[in-house]
Parts: structure tokens; C-alpha cells; sequence
């Protein structure tokens, strides 16, 4: 009798492990199942598959799993993102009206187009400014299967509309802020790099027609340097709030403000968008992470300036990115933190608006011979940020200048 119960008693026990792992099993098929649709080979993301109509279809609306935004369409919901995305359709950016012939008869353009290597790569046309017109549910939903600054996946719906809904539309002549010039417009692109320091190219600089600069340009007491004309002044949100804040004692205590400067902003992350819905609508956006204090203070500078401002499209963001600058950085954990830096957008962004472009300041082979920045008052080494790859930006900016698409300055 002993026996039997023990007999009996296991058989009781084995059935009931038995059950129990029929129910773990039946659990865990069931997220693989429900992970299927996001993970690929290697445990990259998978895009959502195109419709006959070559959009997205959209997945379960709601709140997702990028932050606390809500959102009226469907999104990408990555699950093990160790590299950057690979999405099933070729390419899509926007393009604007072909731009009006300058009269030059050896514009960069025509340079890039006879050219083996830039051919295919370069497209003059691209749309390079964000407008009221833009924004769609198509192009939301397009955009939700990228990360700022080349997308807008993980924004809030209602912040990216009612921003799109208050942007003007934009004509050459506004961006310009003149007629189109004839013959060839030259433009020069000024980083702050170390190597304009005791450079004497102030003069120089000032004679191009416009002027790029960006970040901490600071002006007062370089001008023998690096000028003191400013067309457009380039920036991001958290950008302008640092330079502030570490390069006010250098003399950097406001954006240039010259009578026809025009600002560029790159939206990078939520907190640009917030920036912009409160500077356009006069209201705070959600979730911005960003001290009343702080916010009031940039906003107090483009209260004024709100005509002048030009905020650059992600799809000419994500061009530069992945024609130009596709930085091995994609290829591992912390993709979603690179970015091309704001001296390589506004040298883009030159390359699309004029026919000449010259590039000082920008980091070159014997970059180790000059200081970090042209400020600097003791010399200080060049700091690099895992947001950016220098030395790509560095190697691109040296194949144009031999291709003869911009001239680089250069110093032993």
C-alpha cells in the first residue's frame, strides 16, 4: 500500500509539473509570437511593411513605449535596439521648386554632378526648411520610424502639429533676404576650430556674400580672425542654453544680430519642439525638461525674431546622415545618440543655398597643431563627443575641398 500512494502521489506531482510548464511554455510562445513583428536577424529592428499605397501601415494606437507621449497614429516600437534600424523601402526625402539659376557657370552644383563620387549622392534640390504645408498623416507617420533629429519618433502628435501649424511658408528671397544676386553667390561657412586663432582671415571671410556661423560664435575681439558679418547663425535648443551658460565670460552673451542675420535651428530631441511650440504659440509644450528659467531665457532672445527663423526639415537632416555622414556609431548600441554636429549641418545647408562655399575653422589632418577653439585663452585640446564623429566630418569635408566642391581652409 505504501508503494502505491508513493507511486500515486509522484504521478500526481509529475502532472502537475507538467501542467505548470504547458502553461510556461504557451506564455513564452506567446511573446515570441508578439516579438516576431519587431525583431529581425541579429535583434535589429524590423520596419513595418509598406501598403500597396507605399505608406506605413499603422500598428495600435496609444501611448508608447518611447516616453509618455501620446500619439494618433501608429509608431515603430523597438525592442532591442543594439544598432540602428534597416527599413524594407529606398529612400524618401522632400524636394522643393528647383532653385532659380544663379547665373553661375561653375556653381558647385554643376561640379557635383560631374563628379563619379557626388553624382549620386548630391541632390540640389532637397527640401532644407520645415513649412506649415508639410505636415500630413502620411509624413507622421513616415517620420515615427526615425529618431530626432532626422524623424519623429517618440514626439508628442499634438507639439509637432501645432508647431507645423504656426510655420510660415518660406520664398528664396526671404531666405536670402535680398533678390537673388547675380552670377556666382559665394558663402563662407565659419567654424570655431582653433586653427582661425592668430589666423588673420577676418577680412577675407567678411567679403563673401553670406556667412554661416554657429553654436558659440563669439565675435567681439576675434574679428581680425574670423569676421564680424553674420547671414545665418546656427543652432539647437540645449546647444544655445550651453553656450550661454559656459561661454559668457568669452563674450558669447547672445546670438549675432546683425540686421539681416537668419537663424537656423536643428530640432534634435522633444525639448526643441517644446522650444518652438512656446516661442510660436506662446504656450509651454509637455515635458520639456527644461528649467522656466532656462526656457525663458532663449526665448527672450527669438521673441524678436520669430521671421527670421528657418527650422531645417528631418529629411534634410537625415540625407546628411545617410549619404554623407553614416558614422559607424549606427552600428552599435548608442545609434540613437549620433548626429551629424551643428558646423557639419550648416556646411551642408551652404552646400544647398550657394554656389561657392568656403569652409573655415572645420578640423583638418594637423588639427592637433591648434587649440580645441579660436577663443581659447590657453591652449587646450580639441574635445570630442560620442554624439558626433569628427573625424568622418573631417574626412568628407577634405574629399570635397580635393573634389573641388568647397575650398577648406588649411594651416601648418
Amino acid at each position: 500500500m505504501t508503494g502505491q500512494k508513493e507511486r500515486s502521489s509522484g504521478r500526481n506531482l509529475r502532472s502537475r509539473w507538467t501542467f505548470l510548464l504547458l502553461v510556461i511554455g504557451s506564455f513564452l510562445l506567446w511573446i515570441v509570437k508578439d516579438l516576431g513583428t519587431s525583431l529581425s536577424r541579429g535583434g535589429q529592428f524590423t520596419a513595418l511593411p509598406l501598403t500597396d499605397q507605399g505608406r506605413a501601415p499603422s500598428v495600435l494606437a496609444g501611448t508608447t513605449d518611447c516616453g509618455n507621449h501620446t500619439t494618433q497614429s501608429g509608431i515603430l516600437r523597438p525592442r532591442n535596439p543594439q544598432s540602428e534600424p534597416k527599413w524594407p523601402w529606398k529612400e524618401e526625402f522632400s524636394t522643393r521648386h528647383p532653385t532659380a539659376a544663379h547665373g553661375c557657370s561653375d556653381s558647385l552644383r554643376l561640379t557635383a554632378s560631374r563628379s563619379d563620387w557626388l553624382k549620386g549622392l548630391f541632390l540640389p534640390d532637397i527640401t532644407l526648411f520645415l513649412e506649415r504645408g508639410h505636415f500630413n498623416d502620411r509624413k507622421w507617420e513616415l517620420l515615427q520610424n526615425f529618431v530626432p533629429p532626422f524623424g519623429w519618433m517618440g514626439l508628442n502628435y499634438t507639439v509637432v502639429k501645432d508647431v507645423m501649424s504656426q510655420l510660415p511658408g518660406r520664398t528664396d528671397a526671404q531666405i536670402y533676404n535680398r533678390a537673388p544676386l547675380p552670377g556666382c553667390v559665394r558663402c563662407a561657412v565659419v567654424g570655431n576650430g582653433g586653427i582661425l586663432k592668430d589666423s588673420k582671415m577676418g577680412t577675407d571671410i567678411d567679403s563673401h556674400d553670406y556667412i554661416f556661423r554657429g553654436n558659440g560664435a563669439v565675435i567681439r575681439g576675434f574679428e581680425e580672425d574670423v569676421g564680424s558679418r553674420t547671414s545665418f547663425y546656427g543652432f539647437t535648443e540645449t546647444s544655445l542654453r550651453d553656450c550661454l551658460a559656459k561661454l559668457r565670460s568669452y563674450g558669447f552673451t547672445g546670438v549675432p544680430a546683425d540686421q539681416d542675420t537668419r537663424y537656423l535651428h536643428l530640432p534634435e530631441a522633444a525639448t526643441d519642439y517644446n522650444w518652438l511650440k512656446g516661442l510660436l504659440l506662446h504656450k509651454e509644450g509637455i515635458n520639456s525638461g527644461v528649467s522656466a528659467a532656462d526656457r525663458r531665457q532663449t526665448e527672450e532672445i527669438f521673441h524678436d525674431k520669430m521671421e527670421k527663423l528657418f527650422v531645417l526639415h528631418p529629411d534634410f537632416l537625415r540625407y546628411i546622415k545617410c549619404r554623407f555622414l553614416k558614422s559607424k556609431t549606427l552600428k552599435g548600441p548608442r545609434w540613437y545618440m549620433y548626429r551629424p554636429s551643428v558646423g557639419a549641418v550648416l556646411l551642408m545647408t551652404a552646400l544647398h543655398l550657394c554656389d561657392k562655399v568656403d569652409a573655415y575653422g572645420f578640423m583638418t589632418e594637423n588639427y592637433q597643431h591648434f587649440s580645441g577653439y579660436y577663443y581659447d585663452r590657453v591652449r587646450k585640446p580639441l574635445r570630442f563627443s560620442e554624439n558626433h564623429d569628427f573625424f568622418l566630418e573631417r574626412d568628407l569635408w577634405s574629399r570635397m575641398d580635393y573634389a573641388g566642391v568647397i575650398r577648406l581652409y588649411h594651416r601648418t
